[in-house]
């Protein structure tokens, strides 16, 4: 409770054979458990027939009908009960696949809203976990640069990893750009490493002092073995005779990289993805980077569009750079895609979601839209 603050609910599921229990902790000494009545089989799956319609883009099939009978059995009845500004959800078994921004709150497709309309979300492994992450430092104060982004590397690994060779990682220009435009809308120091620039060694030798880090990378998920999921970058030697086959996996990231970063940024496909470790949640990337020393990571679900992301994280940093917080910034940059009709089906959005902890622990300005009442769900 006290690591929570006044202005976030947390929210704590837990999936059983016969039901799935929600427990609820909100301001002052709010402490309850709903019992939701869907077991862990229905939900799995709801779920995967939701994520597969969602990840199968020009579909004529609509995700909405499942979308609203999933919001309707793990939002619904608690929406009443979460009163503040932002709100902090602890999946378990296969909620940890579920994209909780894209559940419907209801309506044909032309009224339609989604959970991101509501609040701002954080996903965490667990509300230990969470808080630890919460009480880290946002930062030293450094000389270093405050944003290093890298993408598009070039030429491909050669190795290969998985049974993944080198063929199956084509260009990515948007990704390019990305990068290039999210270092210009940072305004302060920041870099870009694209093309043979973006190598595994300038990855490993990032400065402590870097508060956010952005990869517009190819993403390598290994379910089995989710400790060699890896970041595609460019293979590269070093001065001293070093040579890295360009594939930043996992475990690398937890051994060789010593971060004190406000926020780390997955901009490829799969990077939320991993195994599933029973009460431990998604083992992959994301937690490598949380092992490294990033208090939040914004990775996604499935794979991505390479356009459709740009524009994504284009809208993502231009509201960050405005101060508001990484949860409160992705919300922001969701609903500019929702504003337009090219943009607006959640295939396009709903894959990414903020792991770990959003970046301030004080209450939002006046002038932040979630200091206005949420709409009703």
């Amino acid at each position: 409770r006290a690591a929570r603050g006044s202005e976030t609910t947390a929210v704590s599921y837990w999936v059983g054979e016969h039901t799935t229990r929600a427990w609820i902790l909100g301001p002052g000494q709010q402490f309850e458990m709903i019992d939701l009545g869907v077991g862990e089989a229905q939900l799995r799956d709801l779920i995967d027939r939701f994520r597969l319609l969602l990840e199968t883009s020009g579909q004529e099939t609509d995700p909405g009908p499942l979308g609203e009978q999933l919001h309707r059995l793990l939002i619904a009845p608690i929406a009443g009960r979460v009163l503040t500004p932002a709100l902090v959800l602890v999946p378990d078994g296969p909620l940890h696949h579920l994209p909780f921004a894209a559940l419907v709150v209801g309506g044909p497709p032309a009224d339609r809203r989604y959970l991101v309309e509501w609040k701002p979300l954080q996903i965490a492994g667990s509300l230990t976990a969470w808080a630890e992450l919460r009480r880290r430092s946002a930062g030293s104060d450094s000389a270093a640069a405050s944003l290093v982004a890298f993408a598009d590397p070039s030429p491909a690994p050669q190795a290969r990893q998985g049974g993944v060779s080198a063929s199956s990682w084509n260009e990515l220009p948007h990704g390019r750009q990305e990068a290039e435009r999210v270092a210009q809308i940072f305004g302060g120091p920041a870099r870009a490493y694209v093309g043979r620039a973006a190598t595994e060694i300038a990855a490993k030798h990032i400065a402590k002092g870097v508060r956010y880090l952005h990869f517009a990378t190819h993403a390598f998920v290994d379910a089995v073995s989710p400790l060699d999921s890896a970041l595609v970058l460019a293979p590269a030697g070093g001065a001293s005779g070093q040579r890295e086959d360009g594939l930043l996996q996992a475990w690398e990231v937890i051994r060789e990289l010593d971060l004190d970063a406000s926020l780390v940024v997955l901009s490829g496909c799969d990077t939320g993805a991993g195994a599933l470790v029973a009460d431990e949640g998604i083992l992959g990337l994301t937690r490598a980077f949380h092992f490294a020393g990033a208090r939040a990571v914004l990775a996604s679900l499935w794979p991505v569009s390479d356009r459709g992301t740009a524009t994504l994280m284009e809208n993502f940093y231009s509201a960050l750079v405005t101060g508001r917080t990484p949860d409160e910034a992705l919300r922001l940059a969701q609903l500019g895609m929702l504003a337009h009709p090219e943009t607006r089906a959640p295939n396009l959005w709903a894959a990414f979601e903020l792991f770990g902890a959003s970046a301030g622990a004080e209450a939002p300005s006046a002038a932040s839209p979630l200091a206005t009442p949420a709409p009703a769900l």
